[in-house]
């Protein structure tokens, strides 16, 4: 008699085998079959590859360093915009300054040949022939050079009184430092003419002329130490664009 390999189920384990080939077999008819599955778009496709995504980093990536190339070249644009126009100023700044000096030092210095009229060095009486009529021409001189002075002073200290206003951006006090100066140079200025007018024919020691109107000359070195100053400190602080800040 043969051997019978086939397995003995009981009732119950031939249940349980019915409902589990049972369950399989719904399970397979709820899964799609893969042909039967959307496909993803092509573009989804290529990016979800190894090789979109590379193209994709790089692309970006360029993008972004072109971005950031661009806002530093207008970074670097801004930047050498404002120190040409610092420096524009500044040179500005230094002319008026160079103005200011060749201004109120001629001014000063012409009144001080006017007060040296009135002493006796430049008396005529006391020269004969050719150095009497060289004495007078120089006397003329000096009186043609002092008007023509006078002239100017009164006014390019009133074109300076505007450009330091302009150059100093709001900055308080320097414009009123430089009328407080401007009114010093003046009024020594009246003093040395009324001192020349007041000697028309006599004629003083030299010492009496060096401490005529001294009032009045110490009071213009005074009111242009603090102008200078002033303006030093303040034009420094008033510029709007400074390397350093930028």
């Amino acid at each position: 008699m043969a051997n019978d390999n086939t397995p003995t189920w009981s009732d119950e384990e031939e249940r349980l085998l019915r409902h589990e080939a049972f369950v399989a077999e719904v399970l397979a008819k709820r899964k799609p079959r893969e042909s039967e599955r959307p496909s993803n778009p092509a573009w989804q496709r290529f990016l979800e590859s190894a090789g979109g995504a590379a193209l994709v980093t790089v692309l970006f990536g360029s993008i972004a360093a072109g971005i950031i190339n661009s806002l530093v070249q207008e970074k670097l644009k801004e930047r050498e915009l404002a120190v040409t126009a610092f420096q524009e100023d500044l040179k500005q700044r230094q002319d008026i300054a160079t103005r200011i000096v060749d201004l109120v030092g001629v001014s000063v210095g012409a009144a001080e040949d006017i007060i040296s009229l009135t002493t006796k060095d430049f008396d005529p009486d006391i020269f004969r022939g050719e150095q009497k009529r060289k004495m007078i021409d120089q006397r003329t001189q000096i009186r043609q050079t002092y008007n023509s002075t006078d002239a100017r002073w009164r006014t390019d200290q009133e074109k300076l009184a505007l450009l330091i206003g302009l150059h100093s951006h709001g900055r308080p006090g320097i414009t009123e430092a430089w009328r407080e100066a401007q009114q010093s140079v003046t009024a020594y200025k009246d003093c040395a003419e009324d001192w020349y007018k007041a000697h028309p024919e006599e004629f003083v020691t030299s010492g009496e002329a060096r401490s005529t109107c001294g009032k009045e000359k110490s009071a213009v070195r005074m009111r242009l130490e603090q102008f200078s100053e002033l303006m030093q400190n303040g034009w420094t602080k008033a510029s709007p664009i400074t390397p350093a800040s930028k």
